[in-house]
């Protein structure tokens, strides 16, 4: 009972669904389930290799399979949509980390025993939200003047009016009490306010369609899996602050030159597999121009900047954490090993067992520095 009591303490602070694969049995271990994810877990399943920890992102949805025994596997689901997790290499290490320290824990509370130190096998497998209309009445036109103030705030940048406007009645929170009162529908009205909001942005032309429905989707994809919402006047401010900055931040993106985009696109999306063809199409750029603009401007072709940086995003990984330099290879998109070996050396001058090996020596002489430093203090 105390065990079970742990572990959906653990699940209800971390946000996450364990099942449990017993007897070709899926059965759920959890209590706080948002939907019913046995189809992804079946999924993942079907991918697993035995004996590592798997890490897969199926159709932008997370699934971790914690093995226990050859018979028996535990899976846990992260409430969370891997759209709106940055394809960063430091927030990727930080999420495969993360996830490792969750499984152990899972693990221990489930088995009683602490947790191997399993290889880590990542896998990626690649793949408009509703709108809720609601009319508004005369009663309503003061609140629905502000709303569409507010928008008129965030498509000018205009900070000061976005700020007093920001707690202005708007017809949102009207509608937001008319819900929370029925205690149902709350979703559905934030919903609707994303989706003005993101409609007014992109009738201003200054940001790329596609840029602005990415920061829908991540918005869109964190309300349905919110399980306990904020009251509607908190939560229309979140989504407000968040398109502001963020519509602030692909404004000065398309600003900048079709070098500078490349050079951002793959630092944001260094986990994915990447060419010259592949960046053009993302940033509606025909590939020679986009070729020429690059070398004239980093005096780098955009392949060897690319190898840069899945090398430096491996060492990165390397460093800070214990997942193989094969696994290290494949989450960056490589899909052959060997050759990732070859290109790591010759960026870096070692091998990437060395280069862990030495960056572990490195940390390792200088914590001893330290303790010495601080008994020489304490005499």
């Amino acid at each position: 009972m105390a065990e079970n009591e742990a572990l959906n303490l653990l699940c209800n602070i971390a946000s996450i669904d364990v099942y449990e694969f017993r007897n070709k049995k899926i059965s759920l271990l959890s209590n706080n389930p948002i939907f019913d994810m046995r189809e992804l877990v079946k999924d993942a399943l079907k991918l697993g290799v035995p004996k590592k920890l798997n890490i897969f992102n199926i159709h932008n949805f997370y699934a971790v399979i914690v093995p226990v025994t050859d018979q028996n596997q535990l899976i846990i689901v992260p409430h969370a949509n891997a759209a709106n997790i940055s394809h960063t290499y430091q927030q990727i290490t930080t999420f495969i980390n993360n996830m490792k320290s969750l499984s152990q824990l899972v693990f221990l509370l489930i088995t009683g025993k602490t947790a191997p130190n399993w290889k880590v096998h990542v896998k990626q497998i690649e793949t408009i939200p509703p709108q809720s209309n609601f009319e508004g009445s005369i009663s309503l036109q003061k609140r629905i003047d502000n709303e569409e103030m507010l928008f008129k705030a965030i498509q000018d940048l205009d900070y000061e009016k976005f700020k007093q406007l920001l707690n202005a009645p708007t017809v949102t929170g009207y509608l937001g009490k008319v819900f929370e009162k029925n205690g149902h529908g709350k979703k559905d009205v934030i919903i609707r306010f994303t989706t003005l909001l993101i409609n007014s942005l992109i009738k201003t032309k200054q940001a790329p369609v596609a840029a602005i429905f990415k920061l829908e989707d991540d918005i869109l994809g964190k309300v349905a899996f919110k399980k306990d919402p904020p009251p509607i006047a908190i939560w229309k401010k979140q989504i407000a602050t968040q398109c502001f900055f963020e519509f602030k931040q692909l404004i000065q993106e398309n600003s900048l030159s079709p070098a500078q985009k490349c050079a951002i696109y793959i630092k944001n999306n260094i986990t994915r597999k990447l060419n010259l063809s592949i960046i053009a199409a993302a940033l509606n750029h025909s590939s020679s121009s986009l070729s020429r603009q690059f070398k004239q401007e980093y005096q780098i072709t955009v392949s060897a900047y690319i190898n840069q940086q899945k090398i430096q995003a491996a060492q990165y990984m390397l460093r800070n954490t214990s997942i193989t330099v094969s696994e290290i290879a494949y989450t960056l998109a490589f899909n052959n090993p060997n050759y990732f070996m070859k290109l790591f050396k010759k960026i870096v001058g070692v091998t990437a067992k060395e280069y862990r090996k030495n960056y572990a020596c490195k940390v390792t002489a200088a914590d001893r520095s330290h303790t010495e430093h601080q008994n020489f203090n304490s005499l």
